[in-house]
């Protein structure tokens, strides 16, 4: 920048970005608690067995936890809309059939186990948290995958890949 005018034209410019990806985030947030409200609901009834509700109890609260906004990339935060639309599907889905959900759940747990046991603060600074934070999306991906595939994920995620990617940690 070599002019008053210059910095006054991309100062304007940022101020405008800034604004749209407040509002951007802003309509995530919302969405997320509506929709974590929405799946809370679902699962009082008592008809979802009680292991599918805690998972997907388990993942909102990794999901929304306290202060995610702020540490949680925005690129991430725009998937939140179909992980928490997956955890729907998924909760629908029981109700129909809690033989294939328990099925598709201990395809998934074992690789969250893991990471819940390296994530503790204790062995998190043995790992890059880098590494760490792409295997922690990548088992999002994987249970949108397992429980509502028809939501996609933007890779192609199974537990080959996910093996490869614990490796590399």
């Amino acid at each position: 920048v070599r002019t008053a005018e210059e910095f006054e034209r991309r100062l304007g410019e940022d101020h405008s970005a800034i604004v749209k990806v407040q509002a951007e985030m802003a309509q995530i947030l919302t969405e997320s608690a509506a929709t974590a409200t929405r799946l809370h609901g679902l699962m009082e009834d008592g008809r979802i067995p009680e292991e599918t509700a805690d998972s997907v109890t388990s993942q909102i609260a990794w999901l929304l936890f306290r202060g995610f906004p702020r540490t949680v990339p925005l690129e991430t935060l725009r998937h939140y809309r179909r992980y928490l639309k997956g955890a729907q599907i998924r909760l629908e889905r029981a109700l129909l059939s809690s033989a294939a959900d328990l099925k598709k759940e201990a395809l998934f747990a074992p690789y969250w186990m893991r990471y819940l046991e390296v994530a503790k603060p204790e062995n998190a600074a043995k790992f890059s948290a880098a590494a760490l934070a792409d295997f922690r999306w990548t088992l999002e991906e994987y249970r949108v995958s397992l429980f509502a595939q028809e939501l996609h994920t933007p890779e192609p995620v199974s537990p080959k890949r996910l093996d490869a990617k614990w490796a590399a940690l």
